[in-house]
């Protein structure tokens, strides 16, 4: 599917700035900034290098002043927010945006036409931006770029008296390789041109983010370091190329750097074909699934620590998480024909259990994963279980994931951190103070915004799942399997102690005293959704359209009813605000997933219902070309028209859709969405 915007995208400065796009390198780094031009967030940038893949990123180039010279007049390509003001690019010369599968631009003044494309290199730290001329014969025509350098944490900005700054110029036939030394980092930001020339005449430069502003994060403007100008005089046909990259700060990194990009052309067509590839291999026809299956290979990461391909949970600002690893895999991998990534992430996973438990999140430098999650093993199970279904490869699980499996299960009985443990009446209580578990985990300072602790619905659901699978495994394995009536205990407690008969729905939360929270909230769709439901079929189907009627939207499901006094319908402001509201009524697009799974696990005979579900995710083709374009949002605000809002590009909404459209809604779907084994 390839995204296009017209003119009316650069109708003016509000425009130009809503829409952003990313490039992903595999290691965590990426390129981001708003169709316009403008950026807008300290995480914009040519290159957000990772030191430690896919951490440790440094923003190395927040913007590149650019302008088209014709006849000796400059036309603004590119413009900036600066404090008390802003410089906006000529949005008139602004013809079109695509993704080709690069971000690409159209500028266009009087006859002479320049093209622009942005891709970052596959496994390497480094961009090349493209410019091509067309037209403009017997005219003067000639492109200038001022980078801008700050060589700082993604998460900062760069104060004035921060960041020393060395320069070393060395020539390279044409053009030349610029270093760039950040004495802090002792690294280099390397910027190679095939042709021009570079005067230099370095100054510090202010830019103010606008969108940090609003997100009330301090540090909103920063202090970039400007080393002078690139100027090529180009003619019609003439393709010229800035390669941004990550050096190691020697002496030698430019002569490497020359030789390492001097065919930057080959370098974006292998990346194109390699995208070309992923998009063949995941087999659709659709252009909206092909565009998502390319999609979904930006969050797969490469983890240094690890040696193994690992998750990223959402561009900008999130890591690699194990819960959003887990829940997200089967979308990532296995429904666009890559269940290799699926087994390396499964295997990374039951090479770490501790205690019982799965890393929610890797260490950066060695030390301890972080352990702070109760449904995350949990999530282990499913996903082992979608890879067997996916590959049918049960051998792999025997041979490979069956001791992790069971570690966690007798980790749970047993007793683990957190408070987590079986109760005698089989159903798994978790918590204490000052510790969020589940995924609903909004902490603003000491306040707990939905405090969980107890007995999560979603957790018991996954427990239950979790014993079947291991029973199902033994059973194939030719091993005993004390697991199956353990579920059935669990299973009848569930229904007695969750069951709202005058809701209609399930309790979120039984608490360690038996107090039960009856906030209707979307946890309890797993309880229908997953491989082995734990509830009944005239349950499930009163739990499915509780969820219809109070949660659903276009965009997925509501964390809150609106009729709950505790409801947020929209998503924005400072820190606090956002937190507050963010399982308070916000809706989540990875949700729909899992909703789906449970409608047609209910309404599955009726074709007009399955047809209600293709509707549902085919919506999501119109937002492709908003926010993050090519990719799908964090969340959504609750309340219409739902405007999109968090991390522009987010891992297990990517997923859900492509799983759910593969697994459950596709018309070969049927041979995966039985349930059980």
């Amino acid at each position: 599917m390839t995204v296009f915007l017209g003119p009316d995208a650069f109708a003016d400065v509000a425009e130009a700035t809503r829409r952003e796009w990313l490039e992903t390198n595999g290691l965590g780094g990426y390129a981001m900034n708003t169709v316009g031009q403008m950026p807008t967030r300290k995480y914009h940038g040519y290159l957000t290098a990772s030191l430690r893949p896919p951490t440790d990123r440094v923003n190395l180039v927040p913007h590149l002043e650019e302008a088209l010279w014709v006849d000796g007049r400059p036309h603004r390509l590119s413009g900036a927010f600066v404090p008390g003001g802003m410089e906006t690019p000529e949005l008139a010369c602004f013809r079109q945006f695509a993704l080709t599968p690069f971000p690409t631009w159209t500028f266009a003044v009087g006859d002479v036409t320049v093209v622009k494309r942005v891709a970052m290199v596959h496994g390497e730290n480094a961009t090349v931006v493209a410019y091509r001329v067309i037209g403009g014969a017997g005219r003067s025509v000639a492109l200038t770029v001022r980078p801008h350098v700050a060589g700082r944490d993604h998460h900062a900005t760069l104060a004035p008296e921060e960041g020393r700054f060395s320069v070393h110029l060395q020539p390279t036939g044409d053009g030349f390789v610029l270093a760039v030394r950040l004495e802090v980092l002792e690294k280099a930001a390397l910027l190679l041109a095939t042709r021009g020339t570079f005067d230099a005449h370095p100054e510090r430069r202010k830019l103010r983010y606008p969108e940090e502003e609003r997100r009330g994060e301090g540090g909103h403007v920063e202090a970039c370091w400007v080393p002078g100008t690139w100027r090529a005089e180009l003619r019609d046909g003439d393709e010229v190329h800035l390669v941004l990259a990550l050096g190691d700060g020697a002496a030698d990194s430019a002569r490497a750097a020359a030789e390492a990009y001097a065919d930057p052309t080959t370098l974006v067509e292998a990346e194109a074909a390699r995208r070309a590839r992923l998009a063949e291999a995941a087999g659709f026809a659709h252009p909206l699934w092909r565009r998502l299956a390319v999609a979904a290979d930006q969050f797969l990461v490469f983890r240094e620590t690890t040696g193994t391909t690992s998750v990223i949970a959402g561009y900008p600002w999130f890591n690699d998480w194990g819960r959003d690893a887990l829940i997200a895999l089967p979308g990532l991998t296995l429904a666009v024909g890559r269940p290799e990534v699926a087994r390396e992430i499964l295997l990374t996973y039951a090479r770490h259990v501790r205690d019982g438990l799965i890393p929610n999140m890797f260490a950066d430098r060695g030390e301890e994963p972080l352990y702070n999650a109760v449904d995350a093993p949990l999530w282990f199970f499913e996903a082992a279980a979608k890879y067997w279904k996916h590959t049918g490869d049960g051998a792999f699980l025997r041979d490979h994931l069956l001791d992790a499996m069971s570690q966690i299960v007798h980790g749970y009985l047993k007793g683990t951190r957190h408070g987590i443990r079986v109760d005698a009446d089989g159903l798994v209580r978790a918590g204490e103070p000052g510790v969020q578990l589940t995924w609903m985990d909004a902490k603003v300072g000491d306040w707990v915004v939905t405090p969980r602790g107890g007995k999560p619905v979603e957790v018991q659901a996954l427990w239950y799942n979790a014993l079947r699978i291991m029973g199902a495994l033994s059973r194939a394995c030719g091993q005993e399997d004390p697991f199956t009536a353990l579920a059935e205990k669990t299973k009848a407690s569930f229904e007695e102690a969750f069951w709202n008969e005058e809701g209609g729905y399930l309790y979120d939360v039984v608490g360690d005293g038996g107090e039960k929270d009856p906030a209707l909230r979307p946890n309890q769709i797993f309880a229908v959704s997953l491989t082995y439901p734990i509830l009944p079929p005239d349950k499930q189907r009163r739990v499915v359209d509780a969820v219809w009627r109070h949660l659903l939207t276009p965009y997925g499901l509501r964390t809150l009813a609106p009729h709950d006094p505790q409801y947020r319908g929209t998503y924005g402001g400072d820190r606090w605000a956002r937190d507050a509201a963010y399982h308070q009524g916000t809706v989540w697009p990875w949700l729909l997933g899992p909703f789906i799974r449970a409608f047609l696990r209910v309404y599955g005979d009726d074709p007009a219902k399955v047809a209600l579900t293709r509707s549902w995710l085919e919506g999501f083709a119109a937002h492709l070309a908003d926010a993050g374009v090519g990719s799908v949002s964090e969340v959504f605000d609750g309340d219409f028209p739902h405007r999109p809002g968090g991390c522009i590009a987010q891992a297990w909404s990517v997923a859900e859709l492509l799983r759910a459209w593969v697994e459950d809604v596709s018309p070969a779907s049927a041979s995966l969405s039985d349930s059980g084994f």
